[in-house]
């Protein structure tokens, strides 16, 4: 059994010069508790309970949001398999209206609901891994089903491929919508010092294509160099694709020891 604990505050004129903070002027608390058992026969390597808290508040300690996650069993099989399900119970304020993909509005409140999750996965070591995962429950004042499956394949050492497709269906007073993400990724390593991964994604809430490209080349420890070409494309009423956006750029990184 192991349990933690943790505090945080980002006052409001917090500037990060590297990186970034998703919200400004909070204090988060989070805590939470897990117990794990393994069996020492049967098919199940391990068994998994937890709970987790998560809170956070405005700098006057007004609740701005609350998570309690409750995952009953987690199950974990000797060759990496895994399934699990959640219960989640979520308190939001909303402090200003706003938009959910440009067009369903969330106006100011207090909202509470529950969710509940449960996923299944196969092990990473196989050559196919499969990851299927479904949420249902409340959303504001609606509800929202999300579902998502990922096919990863693993030829060698050297090559793997993934699609990845998400798709969240969200109802609310205010009407609802469909939003489809489809991911194709590619991962190449030639051999211990050069490696090429790509990313290809649409979205239908933009009707918007991304592509990302790195090329990566490490000629030792301490060493590396990554050339990143990114580049982004809508579709217009005619179904033409249209250049949004596109970008190169070469990082070079050494480390000094001495």
């Amino acid at each position: 059994m192991s349990t933690y604990l943790g505090a945080e505050e980002i006052q409001q004129n917090f500037n990060p010069a590297l990186g970034f903070v998703n919200r400004a002027g909070i204090r988060r608390y989070q805590g939470g508790i897990r117990y794990r058992a393994r069996p020492e026969t049967g098919m199940w390597r391990a068994i998994n309970h937890r709970i987790d808290f998560t809170q956070v508040t405005d700098m006057n300690n007004r609740i701005l949001s609350q998570k309690t996650r409750i995952r009953p069993v987690g199950l974990y099989s000797h060759s990496g398999d895994f399934w699990f399900v959640d219960v989640e119970r979520i308190t939001e304020v909303v402090t200003a209206d706003f938009d959910l993909f440009g067009r369903l509005n969330v106006p100011v409140g207090r909202y509470e609901f529950d969710r509940i999750r449960a996923e299944v996965s196969t092990g990473m070591q196989r050559p196919v891994n499969v990851v299927l995962s479904v949420q249902d429950g409340g959303f504001f004042d609606g509800d929202r089903l999300e579902k998502f499956v990922e096919l990863q394949w693993r030829h060698s050492a050297y090559f793997s491929l993934a699609v990845i497709f998400e798709e969240n269906d969200v109802e609310l007073p205010s009407g609802s919508f469909t939003a489809h993400l489809a991911s194709l990724r590619t991962d190449i390593a030639f051999n211990s010092r050069w490696s090429w991964s790509n990313l290809i994604q649409y979205n239908n809430t933009d009707d918007a294509f991304g592509v990302n490209s790195r090329l990566r080349y490490i000629p030792e420890a301490g060493r590396e160099m990554i050339l990143v070409f990114n580049h982004g494309a809508s579709v217009d009423l005619n179904n033409q694709l249209h250049s949004t956006s596109s970008d190169l750029n070469l990082k070079v990184s050494y480390t000094f020891r001495y």
